[in-house]
């Protein structure tokens, strides 16, 4: 679709950005990742997409997302993330412009260590307010939640 629209508009590599699904339903769709299908699998093929040309961006929004509706109401993180990839995509500007992104992970004992690129300053524990929309806030020594390893094989 992307390259189809970048010939139709005959403007060679056009900038493309685009927001990954949120997190509506928690995944937890008819067809589930066991399945060969659902929406952690279609995220996954926007990420891939993404790398695979680098005058496209993508807002992740998982974090952000309300589970009980498909379109999340926060529209001031999803469109800040919007911008700062677009001013790294369209415009060159040497910004982290996305991001966490997986790089590997290692079996510790009993644990996982899953190590990221595309981290800035590092990452945070975060929590977001969806009554009062505000940006998503950093939690000091909070603990991590809502996060899944998917397909793991020992």
């Amino acid at each position: 679709m992307i390259d189809d629209w970048r010939t139709r508009f005959r403007m060679g590599k056009l900038a493309f950005i685009n927001v990954q699904l949120a997190n509506y339903n928690n995944g937890h769709t008819p067809m589930l990742v066991e399945t060969g299908g659902g929406w952690p699998v279609l995220r996954e093929a926007q990420v891939l997409t993404r790398l695979s040309d680098e005058k496209q961006g993508m807002a992740v929004i998982v974090d952000v997302g309300n589970p009980d509706d498909i379109h999340p109401k926060d529209k001031q993180d999803v469109g800040f993330r919007l911008a700062t990839s677009a001013l790294h995509v369209a415009y060159g500007q040497n910004n982290v412009f996305e991001g966490p992104l997986y790089k590997s992970f290692a079996v510790e004992g009993d644990k996982i260590r899953v190590t990221f690129d595309q981290t800035g300053t590092g990452l945070m524990v975060g929590t977001k307010d969806f009554a009062t929309l505000d940006p998503v806030k950093e939690v000091v020594g909070g603990q991590l939640t809502g996060f899944a390893i998917a397909a793991f094989i020992a």
